[in-house]
């Protein structure tokens, strides 16, 4: 075996990185950008900044755009907010911005929610917002109107039974994070748990759902 070294040109990394996120239209009514760029909103439209570091949620993945266009979809207006897997806090942050009255996001990696914190204050909302380390367990046992998850599918699929503890009567549960060729067995599972599927959104090969749990 040969190794090959290969000099490199010298270059400023930071600024190479930025240069991938520019401003992007993640809805038809939402544009997300990083601090670093000016953006001059067209009517009817909302800027919403994400300082993208490690944590997971900077609008460009298929996955986060799902429930972005959901929550638009299902008006969160005057609603208490749960948000599973929170990374950047974007879902929350945006659901604060169509109206909740305040959003709890929680996630297992600190250096995510140490993110959503300061997204959070880069949009104006942290008064409105809150972010936890940790799992399901860590959040105050309450019924919330709408719970937003963006996980993997393992996870999703051990959330089904707690979550019936965490959802109001009438709540909506949108998920995303699957695969569309999971879903049936995604859709089947839920069900087994006593949800009942109200909508399905998709963008190339991921799947989101929209659920409510039946009393």
């Amino acid at each position: 075996q040969q190794l090959t070294v290969t000099a490199l040109e010298e270059q400023d990394w930071n600024r190479a990185w930025k240069a991938y996120f520019k401003p992007e239209r993640v809805t038809r009514r939402l544009v997300v950008c990083p601090p670093w760029e000016k953006y001059r909103p067209a009517k009817n439209e909302r800027v919403l900044i994400i300082n993208p570091k490690m944590a997971f949620g900077t609008g460009h993945h298929e996955t986060t755009k799902l429930l972005l266009m959901f929550l638009e979809e299902f008006n969160p207006r005057g609603k208490t907010v749960l948000d599973i897997g929170t990374g950047s806090g974007i879902l929350s942050i945006y659901a604060v911005m169509l109206g909740a009255t305040d959003a709890l996001g929680v996630d297992v990696e600190p250096a995510a929610v140490e993110n959503a914190h300061e997204n959070a204050e880069l949009n104006g909302v942290s008064q409105r917002t809150d972010f936890l380390v940790g799992e399901l367990n860590r959040v105050p046992a309450r019924r919330y109107p709408l719970i937003l998850a963006n996980i993997n599918r393992r996870v999703l699929e051990n959330l089904a039974a707690p979550l019936k503890d965490y959802i109001e009567p009438q709540g909506v549960l949108l998920l995303s994070g699957l695969l569309v060729k999971d879903l049936p067995v995604i859709e089947r599972h839920y069900q087994q748990q006593g949800w009942r599927v109200v909508s399905r959104k998709r963008l190339g090969e991921w799947q989101a759902l929209a659920l409510t749990g039946r009393e």
